[in-house]
């Protein structure tokens, strides 16, 4: 008799814990394809736009603007574009200039022809062009171009890249250079239409969303 009550009272606990136990390999397993998504989709997004985060202004850097960047902690490399027109033995064209001051993007990379040219303009003697350039100015490696007062050397052509979609939006092909060399070109001296990016690589957790948007209203 107690025999048979004790199974019974077995077989009431264990149905009543098969669906507890169940619940909680599917809440397990939920868990862990969230962490995987949100990893995997902030590995895609870190590669798309080249940096943990990018903020950007409208004409020359103010006092506030460089305060603001002073304070975010990480890695940063600025960037200055605007258009302007380039001549070539073969031509001129209308481009748009990419001054960067240091190595970008951050995440994933710019494919140029020949290989391993990606970070050539930080001399300062050499380009990079977009792809398209090669045809319209009938240009090729180790040529020359000149850029406002300056002549810089070709040291190759980007095809793709991270951190660029915006630029590749616009109308205008690009050409990247560094950004210590503008001075020389002479360009900055008559009130260009310049945008001023800079871009955040973070070495430990960024600020929380709530100082980010704070960032990015500042900026605007």
């Amino acid at each position: 008799m107690i025999v048979r009550e004790l199974r019974s009272e077995w077989r009431l606990l264990t149905a009543a814990l098969i669906p507890i136990v169940v619940g909680v390999i599917v809440i397990t397993a939920l868990q862990t394809l969230h962490h995987v998504v949100q990893t995997q989709l902030s590995s895609e997004q870190q590669a798309l736009l080249g940096s943990d985060l990018s903020i950007k202004l409208r004409g020359k850097p103010t006092p506030g603007y460089k305060e603001l960047i002073s304070q975010i902690p990480g890695v940063k490399t600025s960037e200055i574009r605007f258009p302007t027109i380039v001549h070539g033995e073969n031509g001129s064209e209308l481009v748009q200039i990419q001054a960067l001051s240091g190595k970008f993007p951050f995440y994933g990379e710019r494919v140029t022809e020949p290989p391993g040219v990606e970070f050539s303009y930080l001399d300062g003697k050499s380009i990079l062009l977009d792809k398209v350039l090669q045809s319209q100015l009938k240009v090729a490696v180790g040529e020359s171009l000149q850029i406002g007062k300056s002549t810089f050397t070709v040291a190759g052509f980007t095809t793709d890249s991270s951190g660029e979609t915006e630029l590749r939006m616009t109308l205008a092909p690009r050409i990247i250079l560094h950004q210590d060399t503008l001075e020389a070109t002479g360009l900055t001296e008559h009130g260009i239409r310049q945008r001023v990016v800079t871009h955040f690589k973070f070495e430990v957790p960024p600020p929380d969303s709530i100082k980010m948007k704070q960032f990015r209203d500042l900026a605007d």
